[in-house]
């Protein structure tokens, strides 16, 4: 609209949807007990935010949270140190049936995804969350505040966070347990109302059948 002096009446938003999705949610979690699960997945290390994850898990343990992150669709370089709380599991593809049930199940035992992402155009892992009523910390950037809302269904990093004020953010989430037991249902709700393909393909067959003949 402002770049191109596109009518906004001939523009549709079509959210894109989420390609790996449980049947039904898995039972609500418990933040409180035993380690904080993290999850990360991204290809790209970096562009994803990958260190600053690494660097939020550390914070996270320094104020004296019991946390472990999750690492999937990479094989990043890290310190010897920092395998003592991160996990790499590699790609997981979804046309391999184990290697997406494990996936499937990263996603369900995770408290939160941690992906303090620094460029993206949407972000369908944000959506793969809300399907799994996974709260979400993800950089607040780009398409992602579309997805993500602050304090409704997941947590934004802003430009001028550091790990240790996101980790602190997250101690003091996960240690409310009403307070992310509502987040965690409004994420699966969101995915339910806005982030599923088949809301896509309606979306996109309306304005396709509301589009003024040639």
């Amino acid at each position: 609209v402002a770049r191109h002096g596109v009518p906004r009446a001939r523009l549709v938003v079509a959210p894109c949807g989420a390609n790996l999705t449980p049947a039904v949610p898995p039972p609500p979690r418990e933040p409180s007990a035993g380690p904080l699960r993290l999850l990360f997945v991204g290809v790209d290390w970096e562009r994803k935010g990958g260190p600053f994850a690494v660097e939020v898990t550390r914070a996270l343990r320094a104020l004296g949270r019991d946390a472990r992150l999750d690492v999937v669709g990479c094989t990043p370089p890290l310190a010897a140190a920092d395998h003592t709380f991160v996990e790499v599991h590699g790609v997981l593809s979804l046309r391999a049936s184990d290697q997406s049930a494990r996936l499937e199940r990263l996603f369900a035992e995770a408290h939160l995804l941690l992906v303090p992402t620094r460029a993206e155009c949407f972000g369908i892992v944000f959506a793969e969350a809300g399907a799994f009523a996974l709260p979400a910390v993800a950089g607040a950037v780009h398409a992602v505040p579309s997805i993500i809302e602050d304090g409704v269904n997941g947590l934004l990093i802003a430009a001028s966070d550091t790990p240790a004020t996101v980790a602190e953010r997250i101690r003091d989430l996960t240690a409310d347990a009403d307070r992310y037991a509502q987040i965690a249902t409004t994420a699966r709700a969101r995915y339910e109302s806005r982030f599923r393909w088949d809301l896509f393909v309606d979306r996109l067959v309306a304005a396709i059948d509301r589009a003024p003949s040639a």
